[in-house]
């Protein structure tokens, strides 16, 4: 599964674009502190579970006053994908 902040991924043709993925997180409970690698990891697996995607394009991140800490949403668009030949 490839996860990329950027809307193509080099050397892959998008077929077709499957829906919004997105997860939200309170940062205080989480493994005492932000860890990227696992906020990706937990997308990826959203994009696999809702549409069976290959890849997650136009990753963002958005910190909002949801609670007293604010809350931490990761968020990109769920694709399928092929090489190019």
């Amino acid at each position: 599964m490839i996860a990329t902040t950027t809307e193509t991924i080099d050397g892959y043709r998008i077929n077709e674009y499957l829906g919004l993925v997105a997860i939200s997180k309170d940062p205080r409970g989480f493994f005492t502190g932000v860890n990227v690698d696992k906020l990706i990891d937990m997308l990826k697996n959203e994009a696999i579970e809702k549409y069976d995607a290959d890849a997650v394009i136009g990753i963002r991140f958005f910190q909002y006053e949801g609670n007293a800490s604010g809350d931490i949403m990761v968020y990109g668009t769920a694709v399928k994908i092929e090489e190019e030949q």
